[in-house]
């Protein structure tokens, strides 16, 4: 109930039950202070967090993602420091492609210790929603693994960007690698 009130703008219901909980663990303090964040108070929702004796991962990644979706850039990198997890590397540069800084969120990827798929087309989901599709597509030729998503966020930033040849070319690539793998599982 706590992350739904907060969830639609109903934060101080969300604190009244929040309040009255006997019990509290940290799921219950972690939809609280994303409740904060969608109220866009983040002094709260820090200061709430500060009180937290137990935190997770999912936790420290609702206050990088709260900072960042508030734009408050310099404290999300605060926290995010405190948590050098692949899911916070992928939510901090994510923050900075949805803001448009491309240079500061590759600064971040390259910085990555490992990267997953979802790390690799988050920054080609980035470069090809900014108009930038040759990095985009650097990125993706890059990719030491490929997945639908993948997959579907070239073709779409083909797409977008209004590059016809490019993007029969990728649909055709896709459809002979989805045809090949289809093949092992025969």
């Amino acid at each position: 109930m706590i992350l739904e009130y907060g969830n639609n703008g109903k934060v101080n219901l969300a604190w009244k039950l929040f309040d009255e909980m006997l019990e509290r663990n940290v799921i219950s303090w972690t939809s609280m202070i994303q409740g904060y964040f969608k109220a866009r108070e983040q002094e709260e929702a820090k200061l709430l967090f500060d009180r937290m004796t137990t935190k997770d991962l999912a936790s420290w990644n609702v206050m990088v993602s709260g900072y960042m979706d508030v734009g408050n850039v310099h404290s999300a990198q605060s926290v995010f420091e405190a948590t050098p997890d692949t899911r916070t590397w992928n939510l901090m540069f994510s923050g900075f492609c949805k803001v448009g800084k491309m240079e500061v969120a590759k600064e971040f990827f390259d910085k990555m210790p490992s990267k997953n798929i979802a790390s690799w087309t988050i920054m080609i989901d980035g470069y090809v929603k900014a108009g930038d599709v040759s990095n985009g597509r650097c990125l993706f030729d890059q990719m030491p693994e490929k997945n639908l998503i993948s997959w579907s966020t070239m073709i779409g930033g083909f797409a977008r960007n209004v590059q016809p040849c490019m993007l029969w070319n990728c649909i055709n690539n896709t459809k002979t690698k989805v045809l090949n793998q289809m093949k092992h599982l025969c």
